[in-house]
């Protein structure tokens, strides 16, 4: 009598069961979606490699019309200002979707609301968001929308390669599409202060496209668009975020979110403060000063725990034994951004004036989340 080998046909059965998997290009992940939601399951779709195809050029309005309904329109609010952008649909819960967009585009407001391409308006939670990507994500309850498929590997992209810019330009104009080109890979471009690598495109980019997909020949997401050049005279000049780090940070913000508490990216630092830079003078008639201070302070973190307080004058920080006098905030989120939670950092502080007795308050660096 034969016998069978149950456990080969096990490892048979495991081996095609990933190979399916695979094919259908789709991560899964647990996670909360919000603060006081339950834990569902995420359907991101990923490609890992593209298939160049002269098909993909003949093709295009085809192409354009799959992947139109998964870029929205999205307008920020607080109680005195308003701002408009766009987004992605980057992923499927249980009965709600997530949209990507640039931390900028919701930064400082309160209230988002989410138009679809066919004039649908959901409001929208806040997942998380991360400041030094210029990435958040948000949410909405929702049902059988389009979601956009991401490519992973986005060091593979060509320069030269035709892609496709879609969103909202000026908050007027939701759904506007635009053809270019990838002109450079691995620009280092200052957003805000910050110094981001992005893909440099040729696409038409304004005001309002802030979040927007920026899409290859074949309708794969490749990008984000956060930034355009806005000199006098310069045209054709635009930047995305790659999705190789759209994938991955907002991978994270959705799965580090849960009750009680919006999603963050492991390992970025805070104190719980922010610092900005001023002008001291006493009266009048008396001689300015430049000076770096306590912008505002979490009575929660661990500064304000430590001893700092808000209009504090900061004049020098001391990490690991080495002392750096402070000439400017930036320099400041610089050091702390390149510490890990759990290190300390000491604060050399003069309190209510500038001529005031210096006092050193140590400081250990927290897990930052932001919150709204």
């Amino acid at each position: 009598m034969m016998r069978i080998n149950k456990d080969y046909f096990s490892r048979i059965l495991f081996a095609l069961i990933v190979i399916c998997c695979s094919l259908l290009g789709s991560y899964f992940i647990s996670k909360s979606v919000k603060p006081g939601e339950t834990t569902n399951t995420i359907n991101i779709y990923t490609v890992d490699a593209i298939n160049y195809s002269s098909a993909d050029e003949d093709d295009m309005a085809s192409i354009i019309s799959t992947i139109k309904d998964t870029v929205v329109n999205i307008t920020s609010t607080s109680l005195t200002a308003t701002s408009a952008g766009s987004g992605v649909i980057i992923g499927e819960g249980e009965n709600n979707y997530y949209i990507v967009t640039n931390h900028h585009v919701i930064d400082g407001f309160v209230n988002f609301e989410v138009e679809l391409q066919n004039g649908e308006k959901y409001q929208a939670s806040l997942v998380g968001s991360d400041p030094m990507t210029d990435l958040a994500v948000l949410s909405i309850e929702a049902e059988e929308l389009p979601v956009a498929q991401i490519l992973r590997n986005s060091d593979s992209l060509l320069v030269g390669e035709t892609v496709i810019a879609i969103g909202n330009p000026l908050g007027k104009l939701g759904g506007t599409v635009s053809k270019g080109i990838i002109s450079a890979k691995d620009r280092d471009i200052s957003v805000d202060g910050r110094t981001m690598r992005l893909l440099q495109t040729d696409s038409a980019v304004n005001s309002g496209n802030s979040g927007g997909g920026l899409f290859n020949a074949s309708g794969i997401l490749i990008g984000i668009v956060n930034a355009k050049a806005s000199s006098v005279g310069v045209e054709g000049l635009a930047f995305a975020i790659p999705s190789k780090i759209v994938y991955e940070i907002t991978t994270e913000l959705m799965t580090t979110s849960g009750s009680g508490n919006y999603g963050y990216v492991h390992g970025r630092t805070t104190v719980g403060a922010t610092f900005a830079d001023g002008i001291y003078s006493s009266g009048f008639f008396s001689p300015s000063y430049q000076i770096v201070y306590v912008q505002s302070i979490n009575t929660n973190g661990s500064a304000y725990l430590a001893g700092l307080r808000r209009d504090d004058i900061i004049t020098a920080v001391t990490v690991a034994g080495t002392k750096t006098t402070i000439n400017n905030a930036s320099q400041i989120d610089e050091i702390i951004e390149g510490l890990e939670i759990g290190d300390e950092i000491i604060f050399t502080v003069r309190r209510g004036s500038i001529s005031a007795q210096e006092k050193d308050y140590s400081v250990v660096c927290e897990q930052y989340i932001y919150t709204i």
